[in-house]
């Protein structure tokens, strides 16, 4: 073989191994702009109910819990805008999610919650975690974006602490602060 064909054959070889890694870094897609829109829309329902519960309840565990939320999902949508951004991906927050976080509205069509028993918020959470997990998990195996597959699978952790805080309340009625994550 001359030298021209090793080189053909090399770069033929080397072109069909970086198919795979092209692949794994695809543009985002539309399926990408929807889990932005849910993971933002939830964050933010997370930290408004967080919030009114903070002014509601005196339960010192309910208490430690709406502020990790707030602190967390805060976070977790500062990452999200800045991971959307990079993609040119839209990182606002003007939809309704169906099925991630049915806190109660205030009055029909007012968009606000209302404070709940601090049982009742916790239950909630519960699910709303779990809606979370699977939100997450789909786009850490399913996303098209690396980056955002990336930020998934980084935040699943700490939503998987968030739904383990919400579970042991309601077992009993206390919450441990959990560890911080290092970043």
């Amino acid at each position: 073989m001359n030298k021209t064909a090793i080189t053909t054959v090399l770069a033929a070889a080397l072109g069909l191994l970086a198919v795979p890694v092209l692949a794994q870094n695809t543009s985002p897609n539309g399926v990408d702009q929807k889990f932005i829109n849910e993971a933002i829309q939830a964050n933010d329902q997370e930290i408004d109910q967080a919030r009114i519960e903070l002014r509601s309840t005196s339960d010192a565990s309910v208490r430690l819990f709406a502020q990790t939320m707030i602190h967390d999902h805060t976070e977790s949508n500062a990452q999200l805008a800045g991971a959307a951004k990079a993609l040119g991906l839209d990182a606002s927050s003007p939809h309704i999610v169906q099925g991630m976080n049915t806190m109660p509205s205030a009055a029909p069509g007012s968009g606000g919650a209302m404070a709940m028993s601090a049982h009742a918020y916790m239950t909630q959470e519960v699910t709303d975690h779990q809606n979370a997990i699977g939100l997450y998990k789909g786009e850490a195996s399913n996303g098209s974006a690396q980056t955002l597959k990336t930020y998934a699978a980084d935040t699943l952790p700490i939503l998987n602490q968030h739904l383990a805080m919400a579970q042991q309340y309601l077992s009993s009625g206390t919450i441990t602060p959990a560890p911080k994550q290092s970043q």
